[in-house]
């Protein structure tokens, strides 16, 4: 089962804390293990906006 959360623009910590909260949502828990698809994107973002 998966659950999947698309944005079309740069991403927000705000944006992936709520794209984690939905996920607890659609799963109705937290989950015991989560992959992650491209999270290098995220860290290379948050580097370049400091």
């Amino acid at each position: 089962m998966e659950c999947v959360e698309w944005f079309d623009r740069p991403l927000t910590t705000a944006d992936v804390i709520a794209a984690h909260e939905n996920v607890f949502q659609y799963f109705e828990g937290i989950l015991e293990e989560a992959v992650y698809d491209q999270d290098k994107l995220i860290v290379m973002y948050n580097k370049l906006c400091k």
